[in-house]
């Protein structure tokens, strides 16, 4: 059975859990990881991670018409089902848990690499490449590594042994396009093996009379850039702090988190800190269930986002007299504090500038950037929860959001990160403080909006207003929202707007 629509993949998972129960939904987005399933690792995946799950589900799981089997106690969950199911997951449990469940996969293969007998090693192979590109990026870089060796090797037996393709290199190269295609969007930093994937698939299925010279010619596209792939930007591991917020404005959890920044050194003891932000698939704007949205918020659309680096903190009054050699602010207690009273003009000179100083790539963030890297994985109206308290968030405390009570009311920016909470994906002050400019034009919805990362640079007639996001220290807390958007002329400047960089993931 072939889904080839993502809504058709919903209503069969939808169905699937109508014909059985709630908890099956948890199972199969936990079970979606794995490229192959056998019913051992099905097992190990819901004891270890689902165990409120009756066991009964496994088998209702590899029977149902979610799966087929490929082989002998080996099974796959459909392509779209699986995408779909990803996705879902992501969403629900975030991507910590699906590094736990992709460590746990790791391990188990180990275990089969010593004791199977069933599964081929390409088979073995690309399991763990399903698992490692979930990891990190310096294992996805190995996962490309991998890939694209095996399509040299193809290559050089091309040109050196057969001029046509035996059925058993056939079916092995027709096997590593489709892995490869499935595995696209975590190696999206490896668009060149991504499309060699899509056009050797193409060719294998569209004629029974195999052209081996029209494969070679794609493969050996490959041979251009031969050699080490780019590796991303050297990192470190940093720990940070997170918070959940509770409907009436409790903080009811903290947790001590873990991810990746570059340190951009500027001179003088000044870092620019660089988180790794994932790349990944989030719904922008907000739902019509959230209170006291603004049309411009709508329609919500889906949007995939390559992986990036955004600026740990908002840019400072230091960095900004490192790059600038002047200090616009109105508050300059220390330098520590957000840059404010810049304009969007000169937030462009300032990434060009540090972009000719550093040799790397800065910008501002799309606005598509800012607002996936502000929800970091969240689908509620703040990265915190239901609503945001003073506590964790410098606003004007005393206009709350939703059940939340009154609270403090600063009247003043604080110093980046001083209140010590960030997202999920490490960035500090994402609500409130200071706006922070984005590159987009202004657009009062999102119809036709970009689908990616890209930028809006469509100017309607004399248009040419700049987007503002995340709210500031003297906004209500509605405009602090994650889908809450602001404007402005490119040459407005105020005591509450700043910005924060981003740079690329590549030297192209």
């Amino acid at each position: 059975m072939v889904i080839t629509n993502e809504i058709h993949a919903k209503q069969l998972v939808d169905r699937f859990v109508r014909r059985f129960d709630e908890s099956y939904r948890s199972l199969l987005y936990h079970a979606s990881l794995p490229l192959v399933l056998t019913p051992e690792l099905l097992n190990y995946i819901r004891n270890y991670f689902v165990k409120e799950v009756p066991w009964v589900a496994e088998v209702d799981l590899l029977l149902s018409d979610l799966c087929h089997k490929v082989g002998y106690e080996l099974y796959a969950i459909d392509t779209s089902v699986r995408a779909y199911s990803l996705d879902e997951m992501r969403k629900e449990f975030g991507q910590e848990r699906m590094q736990q469940v992709a460590s746990l996969l790791i391990k188990y293969l180990n275990y089969l690499s010593r004791n199977n007998s069933f599964m081929s090693y390409l088979e073995l192979r690309s399991q763990r490449w399903a698992a490692l590109v979930y990891l990190d990026n310096e294992n996805k870089r190995e996962v490309a590594e991998d890939i694209k060796g095996l399509f040299l090797n193809y290559n050089k037996s091309l040109n050196s042994i057969e001029p046509n393709l035996s059925i058993i290199n056939q079916n092995e190269l027709y096997q590593l396009s489709l892995i490869t295609k499935e595995l696209a969007p975590q190696l999206d930093r490896y668009p060149e093996i991504i499309q060699c994937a899509k056009e050797i698939h193409k060719i294998l299925t569209s004629s029974s009379n195999i052209d081996s010279n029209q494969i070679s010619q794609h493969l050996s596209k490959l041979e251009v850039n031969n050699g080490t792939i780019i590796k991303p930007f050297p990192t470190k591991i940093f720990e940070f702090i997170t918070a959940k917020v509770d409907a009436k404005g409790e903080i009811i959890k903290r947790d001590k988190k873990q991810a990746k920044q570059y340190i951009e050194n500027l001179g003088n003891g000044v870092q620019l800190e660089m988180v790794e932000i994932p790349g990944g698939t989030f719904m922008m704007g907000s739902p019509s269930s959230e209170a006291n949205r603004y049309k411009d918020e709508a329609p919500q659309h889906k949007v995939t986002i390559p992986a990036f680096y955004m600026g740990k903190y908002q840019v400072t009054q230091a960095h900004w007299q490192e790059i600038m050699w002047n200090n616009p602010s109105h508050f300059k207690r220390n330098d520590k504090l957000p840059v404010e009273q810049v304009n969007w003009n000169e937030t462009i000179e300032f990434c060009r500038k540090l972009s000719k100083k550093t040799g790397n790539k800065y910008r501002l963030p799309s606005e598509a950037e800012w607002e996936y890297a502000c929800r970091a994985g969240t689908t509620t109206p703040f990265a915190f929860g239901e609503t945001i308290t003073p506590e964790i968030v410098n606003y004007k405390g005393t206009y709350p959001y939703g059940e939340a009570p009154k609270g403090e009311y600063r009247r003043k920016i604080i110093s980046v990160g001083s209140l010590g909470v960030a997202n999920e994906f490490g960035l500090y002050d994402m609500h409130g403080n200071v706006w922070e400019w984005c590159q987009d034009t202004w657009h009062d919805n999102y119809i036709d909006a970009p689908v990616d990362s890209n930028t809006r640079e469509i100017l309607l007639s004399d248009n040419t207003n700049r987007i503002l996001r995340g709210g500031a220290y003297d906004s209500d807390a509605n405009d602090c929202r994650s889908a809450n958007r602001g404007v402005n002329t490119p040459d407005f400047r105020s005591l509450s707007v700043g910005f924060r960089v981003v740079m690329f993931c590549t030297d192209s």
